[in-house]
């Protein structure tokens, strides 16, 4: 372009007769894309901000000409850090709407659901690109179901043969795993190693609840550690309290499993599929 003054220049101000448009010395027009986010940043923070993100395709030449405007104008770089998280590709092909490889969030939320899609996401590394495929959709589906089971198996347990108390996280099997899930959220925010911490809290659930005598304090700070570990990834797990009449139905159920009795097995439990009780 032979109006700049050198070719590292970028623009500032944009001419234009369309849309939301100012009058300027330079004509009609409104900021350039980089200004923008350096008088946001400016006007609502008052000077630098802790944590920039954005995706990895704008580390260049977005953000550089940020901090060029920014060390310019107010004398700062904007950010402490810089976060650039990888591109969700479709079939190795960056999505978009010229080439019609697009998937909107909104069809997808719907078809997978939102833990799904958040096990799918977190299951790699921020920075990576993630490519979509079938197969990790299947995947983050089947986690997603192995995540809520073991939830409302731990939760029914307590609820049936014990009681809801308010404990400390003391066994050191259980602060042995927070601690693992600490250290890898501390490390560049590593939430594949993050839900490994959590797939372990489920495999001591299956092991807690078939255990012949159950450890009442022992569940309930593996519900405690399994609650704040999956509020972390904002994975929601609400579960309502049954009735007496839900659990009496219930116990009847386990009753006559437990005496081989499997048409009155049968009955209560399709009583269970019928009152929406999820076990």
């Amino acid at each position: 372009n032979t109006k700049k003054h050198s070719p590292m220049d970028f623009a500032l101000w944009k001419e234009t007769n369309e849309g939301k448009r100012w009058v300027s010395p330079w004509g009609e027009g409104r900021p350039g894309w980089h200004t923008e986010c350096v008088v946001m940043i400016n006007d609502y923070f008052k000077g630098m901000i802790d944590i920039h993100g954005g995706g990895l395709d704008l580390k260049f030449p977005h953000h550089d000409n940020e901090i060029a405007q920014a060390t310019c104008m107010h004398h700062n770089k904007i950010a402490n850090y810089w976060i650039h998280n990888g591109r969700l590709d479709l079939k190795g092909e960056k999505m978009s709407k010229s080439l019609g490889n697009v998937i909107w969030a909104s069809t997808l939320l719907e078809e997978i659901g939102v833990t799904a899609y958040r096990l799918m996401t977190l299951n790699v590394p921020y920075r990576q690109p993630l490519n979509f495929a079938d197969e990790l959709v299947n995947q983050a589906k089947n986690d997603a179901l192995k995540i809520r089971k073991a939830y409302v198996t731990l939760f029914r347990k307590i609820e049936l043969e014990g009681s809801f108390i308010d404990v400390e996280i003391s066994s050191n099997d259980l602060l042995s795993i927070k601690e693992e899930f600490i250290n890898a959220m501390s490390n560049d925010f590593n939430t594949a190693n993050g839900l490994t911490a959590i797939y372990k809290v489920i495999k001591v659930i299956n092991q807690a609840t078939r255990a012949k005598e159950i450890n009442n304090v022992y569940l309930n700070e593996v519900l405690k550690l399994y609650n704040e570990l999956l509020y972390v990834f904002g994975i929601d797990q609400t579960l309502n309290e049954l009735t007496k009449e839900e659990k009496e139905l219930v116990n009847s159920w386990q009753e006559a499993r437990k005496n081989k009795d499997f048409e009155k097995a049968d009955f209560y439990r399709n009583k269970i599929t019928e009152s929406g009780i999820e076990l």
